[in-house]
């Protein structure tokens, strides 16, 4: 006689925490940069973090996740949370943003597979990847203004 297997179900919830905020529009690199320095506070020089912005048709921010949190020289970021994240929210567009807590703007090699993959997911279900910032609290290196990604949304 076989022995039956139990299956377990599980159910899974991703969800955000909702706080009113006013819209900003972001067409160039410069508005992100200045949108993202409020949302880190002084453990911007300690900890690495990554959020994601999402935009509507109009390049205005429709929402913004905190998506990862590191140590002192990386943080994991998960495509398939971003994806969630960009489909709760019906978003047109999305930017990913994060900190080097060593204060170099440089992305690693790490930063540029990352951003080619991050793109390569988005592209797959229609949803437009367009900057990926990386921040210290004084500059910023923008894979867009370095022609790595469009921008164009």
């Amino acid at each position: 006689m076989m022995k039956e297997e139990s299956v377990k179900e599980y159910q899974i919830s991703v969800t955000g925490c909702y706080t009113a905020f006013e819209s900003s529009q972001v067409l160039k690199s410069e508005d992100v940069y200045n949108f993202a320095l409020n949302l880190y506070d002084s453990s911007i020089s300690c900890i690495e973090k990554a959020y994601m912005i999402m935009l509507n048709r109009s390049n205005k921010v429709i929402g913004y996740a905190l998506v990862s949190i590191g140590g002192i020289d990386c943080c994991i970021i998960d495509k398939r949370v971003l994806l969630k994240y960009a489909i709760d929210t019906l978003a047109s567009s999305v930017i990913l943003v994060h900190n080097h807590p060593s204060g170099s703007i440089l992305p690693s090699r790490h930063d540029d597979l990352l951003t080619k993959s991050i793109k390569e997911a988005f592209d797959i279900i229609g949803i437009k990847f367009v900057e990926h910032l990386i921040i210290t609290p004084n500059e910023y290196y923008s894979y867009s203004d370095r022609g790595r990604i469009s921008f164009v949304c």
